[in-house]
């Protein structure tokens, strides 16, 4: 059972937790700015208020890892593997509330199978490839669509005459290339985010492994000198 397997070493393990929440406050700035461009900036109808409650709940659970990390309670390994089940979950909700699947920054599921690799065991990466796969899945038959998503056909039958279906389908057609620029530009923000996250998270984890290894080095060689 997950619940059982033990930490290499509760530093390591109350690291990894604070890592999770730098990140998770990051993902609170990021998320928070992408809702005030998407509404106010992009004019795009969305459920403002359901978003909202997500990211305070999300808020909630974050001063929740602060106060557990001021806890001198031991962190293990179950306890980190449950903080990212928490952030899959509610970059579930995010994404169910604007579009699922055919929202630009679906990549986001890759960052907790990332995370769970580098931080945890082997075993807990394929629990997390499950689970954010049955989240991806779920979200391409259930999600609110994207007001900028959603065809664009005009119906001939409720037009008087030829030349007003002719203008409005034009109008449809240029509506429907600003939307697809909007969608472009969301993956190409993706990519750029997770490229610089993943540069950055995954060269300051090598450098705090390297300065554990050279701590455990100090305390073999310590430990054989007091032999």
């Amino acid at each position: 059972m997950l619940s059982h397997v033990s930490p290499k070493s509760e530093y390591s393990a109350r690291q990894n937790l604070r890592w999770l929440f730098i990140l998770r406050n990051l993902m609170i700035l990021s998320e928070s700015l992408l809702i005030i461009i998407s509404v106010y900036g992009l004019k795009i109808h969305l459920p403002e208020q359901q978003l909202w409650v997500v990211m305070l709940l999300i808020c909630s659970f974050n001063i929740y890892t602060s106060i557990r990390l001021q806890n001198e309670e031991p962190i293990t390994e179950a306890d980190i593997f449950s903080q990212l089940i928490m952030d899959v979950f509610a970059i579930t909700l995010l994404l169910y509330l604007t579009g699922g699947a055919s929202n630009p920054i679906i990549w986001v599921f890759l960052l907790p199978v990332i995370i769970t690799a580098i931080m945890l065991p082997h075993e807990y990466a394929w629990y997390m490839v499950i689970l954010t796969t049955t989240m991806y899945t779920v979200l391409m038959a259930f999600n609110v669509p994207l007001p900028a998503v959603e065809p664009h056909s005009p119906n001939p039958q409720m037009l008087s005459g030829m030349d007003n279906y002719e203008m409005l389908q034009h109008a449809h057609a240029m509506s429907d290339r600003h939307y697809f620029n909007l969608h472009i530009f969301g993956m190409w923000f993706g990519f750029v985010f997770s490229a610089g996250l993943g540069a950055f998270f995954v060269g300051v984890l090598a450098t705090t492994l390297r300065k554990q290894e050279r701590q455990l080095a100090d305390a073999r060689e310590s430990a054989l000198r007091d032999e």
